[in-house]
C-alpha cells in the first residue's frame, strides 16, 4: 500500500496492483464450486476450494430462478418427467449431517454438512427436470442453458467460529462459484 499526502489533506491510500490481481477475490474468503452433469441420475459435485480453513456448513439450491424453471424429480408418478431419482451420494470425502430436505416437484433443496473443509468434495445424484414448454431436449434432460440462473447459497464457518454467507449462480457451463458478496 502506498500513501500520498496532499497539502494538509487527509491521507489517501492507494492499493497496489497485487491487491487487484485476478485471485484477489479468493483471498477475501471461501470458494465453493458446484458442478452439474446431465446424465442418468443427474450428478452434482460440490467442492470446497477455499484457500483458508473455511468449512462448509450448509447449502440451499434455489432453482426457481433458473431459465428452465428446474424442479427436483424424486418420486415416480410425481410432477416430473419419466425418470425420477431420489437423492443419493455417489462418492467423495465431504460429509452430510443429515439427508437433504427436498420435496418431489419442488425447486428448493437444503443440505447440511459436517467436517467439509478445504479440499473436501461430494458427488451426488438427484433427478432434475425442466418445466419449459419448448425444452431443448425434452423436460427430462436439463442443459446448461436451462440450469443457468439457478442460485446456490451457503453458510461457512472459520476455525475461530466466524460465519460467512456465500452465493453463486449456475452459468452456461453448468457451474456455480460461491463466494462472499463482499468479494469482488
Amino acid at each position: 500500500m502506498a500513501t500520498i499526502r496532499l497539502a494538509g489533506l487527509s491521507t489517501i491510500c492507494i492499493m497496489t496492483a497485487a491487491l487487484l490481481a485476478p485471485e484477489a477475490a479468493r483471498a477475501c474468503g471461501p470458494l465453493i464450486e458446484v458442478n452439474y452433469l446431465e446424465t442418468d441420475g443427474d450428478v452434482m459435485t460440490i467442492r470446497n476450494r477455499s484457500e483458508q480453513a473455511w468449512a462448509l456448513e450448509s447449502l440451499t439450491f434455489n432453482m426457481t430462478t433458473s431459465r428452465g424453471s428446474i424442479i427436483f424429480d424424486t418420486v415416480y408418478g410425481g410432477p416430473g418427467s419419466n425418470a425420477a431419482r431420489d437423492f443419493y451420494v455417489i462418492s467423495g470425502n465431504g460429509k452430510l449431517l443429515a439427508p437433504p430436505l427436498v420435496e418431489d416437484g419442488g425447486s428448493v433443496m437444503l443440505m447440511a454438512f459436517t467436517d467439509f473443509g478445504p479440499g473436501r468434495e461430494i458427488d451426488f445424484a438427484i433427478d432434475l427436470d425442466d418445466r419449459m414448454a419448448n425444452s431443448i431436449m425434452g423436460n427430462a434432460y436439463v442443459t446448461g442453458e436451462e440450469i443457468m440462473g439457478g442460485e446456490v447459497s451457503g453458510k461457512l464457518r472459520s476455525p475461530g467460529g466466524y460465519e460467512m454467507d456465500v452465493r453463486g449462480v449456475f452459468n452456461e457451463k453448468n457451474v456455480a462459484h460461491l463466494t462472499s458478496p463482499a468479494c469482488v
